[in-house]
């Protein structure tokens, strides 16, 4: 659970990292095992989406004050 602005940052960066890991994944496993893609990256989308729901949680309980 994020508790705070500096855990959000945090998890957003972890959002971009695992989605880069998993592009990096798609281009080495399109050259050899194209079909596997799908089975390998089911623990990356996983925890893509485990994150985005942190993340929506947080900023449904915390909203942006507007000016």
């Amino acid at each position: 659970m994020i508790a705070n602005a500096n855990e959000l940052k945090i998890a957003v960066r972890n959002v971009q990292l695992v989605e880069n890991a998993m592009k990096a994944l798609r281009k080495e496993m399109q050259a050899t095992t194209p079909a596997l893609f799908p089975i390998v990256s089911q623990t990356y989308v996983r925890r893509i989406c485990a994150l985005q729901e942190e993340i929506s949680a947080y900023l449904r309980e915390n909203p942006a004050n507007e000016p």
